[in-house]
């Protein structure tokens, strides 16, 4: 297969098989007939790792568990009145908060799901244009990636 591919094809591949198939970098760089050092070279580059780690923690986990969390703090401050602390209600803000901004911000997880159904089908009317719209979509991923990092 990765006789067939452009090095640029091979370089999107390669990301794919990392983020999305949780595969090593030694089995892309043998399947792909590249070097692990230029798979390695390119993970570095394209930011692979902190692609594959935001696709792990999906926002539903993520709210699921902040709903748990809530609802703890929020039975022991009503089990406990007399003894209320700031403290608590605090961290009931702060989970509250926490929760309105996953509903409201879109996680990069969604970001990639939306996008592969339409990529998928692009590859199939025009796969030239495909490439172009993949190496666009790279560039903004890195970009979204920062945005949401600067926000953390």
């Amino acid at each position: 297969m990765h006789n067939a591919l452009q090095k640029e094809d091979r370089k999107i591949w390669a990301e794919t098989l990392y983020t999305r198939k949780n595969l090593g970098l030694d089995y892309i760089s043998s399947s792909l007939g590249e070097t692990k050092e230029t798979i390695e070279q390119w993970a570095k580059s394209g930011q692979w790792e902190k692609q594959r780690l935001s696709l792990l923690t999906s926002r539903s986990i993520q709210l699921e568990c902040l709903f748990q969390l809530l609802d703890v703090a929020t039975k022991k401050v009503f089990a406990d009145k007399e003894n209320l602390k700031t403290k608590d209600a605090d961290i009931i803000l702060k989970y509250t908060r926490a929760i309105q901004h996953l509903q409201t911000r879109i996680g990069m997880a969604q970001v990639l799901d939306g996008f592969d159904a339409y990529f998928n089908w692009l590859q199939q009317e025009d796969l030239e244009l495909a490439k172009q719209v993949g190496a666009t979509f790279d560039s903004f991923t890195n970009f979204y990636l920062k945005e949401l990092e600067s926000e953390a």
